[in-house]
């Protein structure tokens, strides 16, 4: 949640979301030889496991009601 709240705060999106380099690097070896995640796939479940909206990053007004932050989702 506080990632969330950070990320609207000072602008960022989902576009903006990174993952250090070299975890999108193919494995020289072993299980995933040479095998790349998908990542925007993988930021797409995320924020929608989150109920994080996937266009603007931002919590859903339903899930800060759902944890009873209620004067957060009024000032959003």
């Amino acid at each position: 949640m506080q990632s969330a709240w950070v990320n609207l705060r000072f602008g960022l999106t989902p576009d903006q979301d990174r993952l250090p380099c070299l975890l999108l690097k193919p494995l020289p070896d072993g299980h995933t030889e040479g095998r790349v995640p998908d990542i925007s796939m993988m930021f797409g479940e995320y924020y929608k496991f989150r109920e994080w909206d996937i266009i603007s990053g931002a919590v859903s007004m339903q899930k800060l009601t759902d944890l009873g932050l209620d004067d957060i989702a009024l000032k959003i």
